[in-house]
């Protein structure tokens, strides 16, 4: 086993290493110490903190625990220890304050080459330090040590710190009672087995407890319970198979860090997953306003059809009744005596009231029909503006991991919903590239309110001066035939010609009409949908980020968990 330990050492510290390197680009202070931590641990002696309120003879059990010849902790009738205290091997006795809560103290003690120790400020004076004790040094303890009084091992901070360390590291824990010395044994039983009771309820399956006395140890009575503590450490803690143990244990650590980071991945997960389904609702809901638009076209040309052929078959109609050759001679023989009565005024007659009856009947058309498209378009983009503000917020600014990646997403949205609000109210917005000419003249008189508001007008200028610019061809088509009409004009080919004219105003119709406002309804959904730009590049950013931190987390882990696998086959021989 001796022979694989180099082998051990250098497989955990590659490891470690891109540990250390992901917590760093993280920015997790906390995490960068804690890693840094077993880094440089991996080749030091064991870690023993030692915890326990104030006069429960935590500094005399230190000195009795290292057997050096000169006490190491102060010991005094008031409470000495108001400072963390690392006591390790030096080659000259030192002492380095580290800051006003820490120091670290340096001695040159053989037992401190295999146990270095922290001395802790009693748990009920705990609160300033509990930090510094809980983030720099319960990660990477390979034991922590509860000294309770004997008499009294049932106080309320000793307790409640206890359970927060086996909450939140599962580390190596075994309870001392000292000052057994001051005991009657059967006391000292009772006091013994409520501490397991306690210990127990906590979490702790399977509680390791000694009952010592540091005086009776110092006299060298072999009664001071010491024997049987450090039995129990050469053979669970800094035994044969010690250094695995430790390793293991820092195997445990790594994988409580690696955990914490995963979760913080899985929530920076879900708000991509979030976002992205969020996006995907956005597209859907402007698709989904794009087809309904289209399918309001559709019925507003149908419609616009069926009002044309109406006005033209009447037309038609009245044309043939009236061109007939009796008909037509009455009228040549009426002009002899009346101008106004020939047949070139009738016919002036009958086309004025085709224009008056085919404008009035596709005005009103229009004006029934235009507000269904109108309103599919504007409810598009209020869609849209609401989906915007009820975007779903998973990770918070005040995440452990990644708050800046929140603060972040935040301005983006922030920005999304400013440059949506400007959109929406901005005539330009829904400007149609695409329009007549004769509507571009028309909007700037009767364009009022300005953004999603001139939508209607647009939509209804539209198509107003292309029926006008189309039937217009078709009355100009229709006067050119009956211009010199005489007694002698064949009926037949008069009103074939007239049907021709008709159907070609009806096509026109159909072919630009339809495909003129569909472009337009695409245009602003393209518009809308570009608002979104910098939303997308976010999510394209975060796939990408997201996708390398899982690559990475997901093989530190497998190599983590080998290593634990494998440690613990190791030990188990």
């Amino acid at each position: 086993m001796t022979d694989l330990i180099p082998q051990w050492r250098s497989r955990m510290s590659t490891d470690l290493k891109v540990l250390h390197t992901l917590t760093t680009d993280l920015g997790n202070e906390k995490y960068i110490e804690t890693i840094d931590e077993l880094r440089q641990r991996i080749q030091d002696p064991f870690l023993f903190v030692i915890v326990g309120e104030v006069k429960a003879g935590k500094s005399s059990f230190i000195n009795a625990l290292l057997r050096t010849e000169e006490d190491i902790c102060a010991v005094a009738a008031s409470p000495m220890t108001d400072k963390i205290q690392q006591i390790q091997y030096g080659e000259e006795r030192r002492v380095i304050e580290v800051n006003p809560h820490f120091h670290r103290i340096y001695i040159p003690e053989d037992i401190l080459k295999t146990i270095a120790v922290v001395d802790t400020p009693g748990t009920n004076t705990i609160v300033d330090h509990h930090q510094e004790i809980t983030e720099r040094f319960v990660p990477v303890a390979d034991l922590i040590v509860f000294v309770f009084e004997s008499k009294n091992p049932y106080r309320q901070s000793a307790w409640e710190f206890f359970k927060f360390i086996q909450d939140e590291w599962r580390k190596k824990i075994i309870l001392v009672l000292q000052q057994k010395d001051l005991m009657e044994p059967a006391d000292l039983e009772t006091n013994i087995q409520g501490v397991r009771n306690h210990a127990i309820q906590a979490g702790l399956t399977d509680p390791q407890i000694f009952a010592v006395s540091a005086k009776q140890e110092k006299a060298a009575d072999p009664t001071s319970g010491f024997p049987a503590l450090r039995s129990y450490l050469d053979e669970q803690v800094i035994g044969p198979k010690a250094y695995l143990k430790k390793l293991s244990n820092y195997v445990d650590t790594a994988f409580n860090v690696i955990s914490r980071i995963d979760h913080g991945i899985t929530d920076r997960e879900r708000q991509l997953a979030a976002d992205q389904s969020f996006r995907s609702d956005i597209r859907s809901s402007l698709e989904e306003h794009q087809s309904l638009a289209h399918h309001q076209v559709d019925l507003t040309i149908s419609h616009l059809m069926s009002v044309y052929d109406k006005i033209c078959n009447e037309a038609m109609n009245d044309l043939s009744s009236q061109l007939s050759f009796f008909s037509m001679l009455g009228k040549s023989i009426s002009s002899i005596f009346s101008k106004s009565a020939g047949p070139q005024n009738w016919l002036k007659d009958r086309l004025a009231r085709f224009e008056r009856d085919l404008s009035k009947g596709m005005n009103a058309a229009i004006d029934q029909s235009h507000e269904d498209i109108t309103r599919q378009v504007k409810q598009m983009v209020k869609t849209v503006s609401l989906q915007i503000q009820n975007s779903e917020t998973i990770l918070k600014n005040d995440h452990e991991l990644f708050s800046y990646i929140a603060e972040d997403r935040e301005k983006v949205l922030e920005d999304l919903q400013q440059t949506f609000r400007k959109f929406v109210q901005s005539e330009s917005s829904f400007a149609f590239e695409q329009l007549p000419d004769q509507t571009k003249s028309i909007l700037p008189q009767v364009a009022t309110g300005g953004g999603i508001a001139i939508i209607g007008i647009l939509i209804s200028s539209l198509t107003q001066v292309m029926v006008v610019d189309i039937t217009g061809g078709v009355l100009s088509g229709v006067a050119v035939l009956f211009t010199g009409i005489t007694v002698g004009v064949k009926k037949r080919k008069l009103l074939k010609r007239f049907q021709e004219q008709i159907d070609e105003g009806r096509k026109r119709l159909a072919d630009e009409l339809g495909p003129t406002l569909k472009q337009y309804i695409n245009e602003i959904k393209g518009k809308t949908d570009k608002q979104f730009s910098l939303f997308d590049e976010m999510i394209q950013r975060e796939t990408r980020d997201v996708v390398q931190l899982r690559d990475t987390m997901d093989g530190l882990s497998g190599r983590f968990s080998e290593q634990q696998d494998d440690l613990a086959k190791e030990l188990g021989r």
